[in-house]
């Protein structure tokens, strides 16, 4: 049949044209001898109609293959899309953790030095405290011990030299250059070794032209009361440890 055709086009789209020209015998009949035209055309037109339908088919088949193959290769592309996206966006997210993992760490780092730093100067502060308070209590006893060994010593003084108190009594008269009667009061113990120097004494302190002693039973050994019309001295060894207690404890006191 196909021998009968000279040229045909055939064009696969939308819309669907299909041209034939130039149908003619072609199989060495004279020409006053034509083939039945009618049943040419039948022929050609079923063989037109199988070739349209096995191109229908081919395209089908090739669009199918290409949607397919479109399909695969999307899906292919979609996962190293996303599997690059994924390491991309994993390895953003790690540099992103990192720095601010390192902010962070920065941040904690910072504020454990301040931590440190405010932890620092609380101990700073309450060894000083502690040392201070050392400090303190160690001066305390040792005025103590101080006054407390001037004590004894001069208490022993007084017992051993008769004559101990007289320096009391004198720094005592000293004192009262602003009268020139004056009263003295000490002990029964010293009262005799201080009457025998009343004139010594008169002697030795200026401005005093009447002495007084008396004894008094409750003043203990090494005891010294002046009385004046201005009021009374106590030039006695616990009124003189007292003084020194006083400025012992104002020299090493801490406000």
């Amino acid at each position: 049949m196909s021998s009968l055709i000279k040229s045909r086009s055939i064009v696969l789209g939308d819309p669907l044209e299909i041209k034939m020209e130039d149908l003619t015998a072609d199989n060495g009949c004279p020409e006053e001898e034509p083939l039945e035209q009618p049943a040419l055309e039948d022929s050609t037109r079923e063989e037109a109609l199988g070739i349209l339908e096995e191109a229908r088919e081919k395209a089908a088949q090739i669009i199918a293959h290409a949607e397919e193959k479109s399909r695969e290769i999307y899906e292919r592309a979609k996962e190293q899309g996303y599997e690059q996206g994924y390491e991309k966006g994993y390895e953003e997210g790690e540099r992103r953790g990192f720095d601010e993992g390192h902010d962070r760490g920065r941040q904690q780092g910072l504020a454990t030095v301040d931590r440190m730093m405010e932890e620092a100067v609380e101990i700073r502060r309450r060894a000083l405290e502690a040392k201070e308070r050392m400090v303190r209590e160690a001066e305390e006893e040792v005025v103590r011990v101080v006054i407390e060994i001037a004590r004894k010593v001069l208490g022993e003084q007084v017992k051993t030299d008769r004559e101990a108190v007289l320096g009391l009594v004198r720094k005592a008269m000293e004192k009262c250059t602003f009268t020139n009667i004056v009263t003295l009061k000490v002990s029964p113990d010293d009262y005799d070794v201080v009457v025998s120097s009343k004139k010594r004494l008169l002697a030795e302190v200026e401005g005093i032209t009447q002495l007084d002693i008396e004894a008094e039973e409750t003043m203990p050994k090494g005891s010294c009361l002046l009385e004046t019309n201005a009021g009374f001295i106590d030039a006695g060894i616990e009124a003189q440890m007292t003084r020194i207690e006083h400025v012992f404890r104002e020299l090493t006191s801490y406000e």
